[in-house]
């Protein structure tokens, strides 16, 4: 069964390449607000994204080790186009210019051609459930989302609501892939969030029951820092090394 929540997550969180977005984040927010993920087999972590203005920060904690310990995160700056890779593993971090981003997104864009990344005809569709529900104290509309990838049933629901919530849309896409059942998602999900909408909440169907991948734990309305947008002080900074089509933009190993 395929997981919903987790399209969502890998388009917001996984740095890739695109040209600049709108000077402004796609649902206008402005604060912090952490999500709560959900793995397949119960290891899951907590995902936090910052935004203001035209600034985004999103960072991963936790997973099958540290619930604490960052797994490492982006900051993407939508009025320049240009982004920081952040590995505090390596305790380095990586500036992808604009230039690099747009040259990494021509690049996909050449294995897109008509019949590439396809998967087996993938369809979808989103509907208004005309459910709607809580979360984080917002109030948000349920679509549900359903169609045939590669033969198989996909089924899953997002909760969206207006001026607040996750957009993949916001950050640069290049790790998603836009053809087959990832690009039908994304076209589905992007008629879904147009107004400024965000997704709160994302689930899979399993035996007809949702099942939730990712949910808005906490929502906070004060604007972050500036110091949240910026290189985390103590890190080194190493070049990029601008990786294959669909694939996130490698550090070179910091000794």
């Amino acid at each position: 069964m395929r997981r919903w929540g987790m399209m969502v997550v890998g388009a917001a969180a996984a740095l890739a390449a695109a040209g600049p977005r709108a000077s402004r984040a796609q649902t206008g927010f402005s604060g912090t607000i952490t999500y709560r993920t959900h793995g397949p087999d119960s290891a899951g972590g907590v995902l936090v994204e910052s935004q203001k203005g035209s600034k985004v920060r999103i960072e991963g904690f936790g997973g099958r080790g540290d619930s604490t310990a960052s797994r490492g995160g982006m900051i993407y700056d939508q009025s320049s186009g240009s982004a920081i890779l952040v590995l505090p593993a390596q305790r380095v971090f990586v500036r992808i210019s604009r230039e690099q981003l747009q040259a990494q997104a021509d690049t996909v864009a050449a294995h897109q051609a008509p019949g590439a990344g396809t998967d087996g005809g993938a369809t979808l569709s989103m509907t208004r459930t005309g459910r709607s529900q809580t979360i984080a104290g917002v109030r948000c509309d349920v679509y549900r989302g359903a169609g045939v990838t590669g033969g198989t049933a996909d089924t899953g629901e997002v909760c969206v609501a207006s001026g607040v919530g996750l957009s993949p849309f916001d950050l640069p896409a290049g790790t998603v892939t836009h053809g087959g059942a990832a690009g039908a998602r994304l076209a589905a999900l992007r008629d879904v969030l147009k107004g400024g909408r965000g997704v709160l909440e994302s689930s899979r169907i399993v035996d007809g029951k949702p099942v939730v991948d990712l949910e808005a734990t906490r929502i906070d309305r004060t604007p972050p820092p500036d110091s949240t947008f910026i290189a985390p002080a103590g890190y080194a900074e190493v070049p990029a090394q601008m990786s294959a089509p669909g694939k996130t933009p490698a550090a070179p190993q910091h000794r």
